[in-house]
């Protein structure tokens, strides 16, 4: 029986057997399918070499050593050792500069820090610095603010954390009466003092008599208001001509009151109106006459002339005759003549 190799299990005869063809091919087919996987996990060997000698060559350059994955591997190994271990030799820190107890490598040594811990932080300004303690300050820290520091609360011209103000410092000296009643005011020392004067508002009197007076109210007073001085009668043909009496200058001539005109007959009446007075005394006289001229007197009473009459001329020849009429504003006077013009004068 033949004997069995450990490793492909081929077939080996015994020194008493003969050679089987079939054995011996079997044998060989054995060998060539051992050597053909054998071939291929050669070349999976060399593709995972080629692989790895990348990935090292990638890893070493990363660090700073360039490395091709060509390199031999002593090259390699020997790029390995250039690479810089220690990244600390330039480092600075010291442990005061390390939050404790935090730990962290400088100059190839293991540091544990000691700056302390302040947590949250919050500060309120003063008039006054306020110091930062030192070390660590947390997120969440601040200044407190303050919503009244606007300029409406800061007196003008002063600057408060970069506020500058616009509030007019109160500096008067009025009083509570000097200030209108319903405002208010503020003074050095005092502010929204109520005012106390009366609203007098518009003010209107009249005087109607020589030295009238009117005593003006103490308070407040809006300018529309005003004292008029009225006396009735006060124009000018009631003031002597020429003089003035709060500033109406009279027209008035002293004595009788007077008018004349020219106005036609009618019929034979000559009528007069529209006077501003009652006369006493009427005189007149023809203006074109055709053949003659007329003239005559009225007299409203005997006080005037001694006696109430009138008189007419008619060529050389007197008439007298009393037939005028006198009324408030005007005369009638009937010149017993026809529609001619008359010139005439009234007295009062």
């Amino acid at each position: 029986m033949p004997k069995i190799t450990p490793n492909l299990g081929l077939k080996k005869p015994t020194e008493n057997e003969a050679a089987d063809i079939d054995v011996l091919n079997e044998n060989m087919d054995t060998i060539d399918s051992a050597v053909g996987h054998l071939d291929q996990e050669m070349q999976a060997v060399k593709q995972s070499v080629s692989d790895g000698k990348a990935l090292v060559a990638g890893a070493i350059t990363g660090k700073g050593v360039p490395t091709s994955p060509s390199d031999p591997f002593q090259r390699m190994a020997d790029n390995i050792g250039a690479i810089e271990t220690d990244k600390t030799g330039d480092a600075t820190a010291a442990a005061g500069d390390i939050l404790a107890p935090k730990t962290a490598y400088a100059r190839g040594q293991k540091l544990t820090g000691t700056m302390p811990n302040r947590g949250i932080q919050t500060i309120t300004p003063g008039s006054a610095d306020k110091a930062i303690p030192d070390g660590y300050i947390a997120p969440g820290s601040k200044v407190v603010g303050d919503p009244d520091l606007i300029p409406g609360n800061i007196r003008s011209g002063k600057d408060i954390f970069g506020v500058v103000g616009n509030v007019i410092e109160a500096l008067g000296d009025a009083a509570a009466g000097e200030v209108l009643a319903g405002r208010t005011f503020s003074k050095a020392g005092q502010a929204g003092i109520a005012g106390t004067m009366p609203n007098r508002g518009a003010v209107s009197q009249t005087i109607t008599q020589q030295n009238g007076q009117y005593t003006i109210p103490a308070g407040y007073h809006n300018g529309a208001g005003k004292v008029i001085a009225q006396f009735a009668n006060l124009i000018a043909s009631n003031v002597r001509q020429g003089i003035n009496i709060g500033g109406v200058i009279g027209s008035l001539v002293e004595g009788k009151k007077f008018a004349t005109g020219t106005t036609q007959n009618s019929g034979s009446s000559l009528i007069i109106t529209g006077l501003d007075f009652t006369p006493s005394l009427f005189i007149y006289k023809s203006v074109s006459p055709t053949f003659v001229y007329y003239w005559g007197f009225v007299a409203s009473s005997a006080s005037v002339f001694g006696a109430a009459f009138g008189l007419k001329m008619y060529g050389t020849g007197n008439y007298i005759f009393d037939t005028g009429t006198f009324s408030s504003g005007g005369v009638s006077v009937d010149t017993r003549v026809g529609n001619i013009n008359m010139q005439w004068i009234a007295i009062e």
